[in-house]
């Protein structure tokens, strides 16, 4: 009886070669080596768990955004990245991620030379199972294309979360030459 552990472990280095292998394709290398078909949402969960242990799961990823953001302002001097996670009483979890704010350099400096003045918020809502809200400032270049300056993650769309947002990039901009 094939379970998705099973599964995971016999397509291992075929999710391995192509992440966005569809179960579909999954399913039809499960009947062509092995001669068993397997429930669409069985093919997912064992697609995931493949995945979990090829990359490794979202907590780790959530834990190493601390030196991310050292390994951005140590490779490009005069970025900013700051990153905030929440310490929990739970062994399995006990770091909760609560923000993150990210302004390479380079961005900052080419939001004041040769482009135009006005720079764009946004917000958007971020799906999947850890949700939160991307911030971001762009800024419109002589061609009229979108220049990214800064970009933030953060739990949830507010007043606060809008507030740091703003006093970061005032900060960063202000840093960069910029009067405003």
């Amino acid at each position: 009886m094939a379970n998705c552990m099973w599964v995971a472990r016999k397509m291992l280095e075929d999710i391995r070669a192509n992440n966005a292998i569809s179960t579909q394709s999954i399913n039809d290398l499960l009947i062509e080596r092995y001669g068993i078909e397997m429930a669409t949402s069985s093919v997912y969960k064992a697609k995931d768990i493949a995945i979990m242990e090829i990359n490794g799961g979202h907590d780790d990823s959530y834990r190493q955004l601390p030196r991310y953001c050292e390994v951005i302002k140590s490779t490009n001097p005069g970025s900013v990245a700051h990153c905030a996670l929440v310490p929990m009483d739970s062994p399995e979890r006990p770091l909760q991620f609560k923000n993150i704010f990210i302004a390479f350099q380079a961005q900052c400096e080419g939001s004041i030379r040769g482009y135009k003045s006005l720079i764009g918020v946004d917000g958007t809502h971020l799906k999947g199972n850890y949700g939160g809200v991307l911030l971001s400032a762009v800024a419109m270049d002589d061609n009229n294309e979108l220049f990214p300056v800064a970009i933030a993650v953060v739990e949830l769309e507010n007043k606060e979360t809008w507030r740091k947002f703003f006093c970061h990039l005032k900060q960063i901009l202000k840093d960069s030459g910029r009067n405003n």
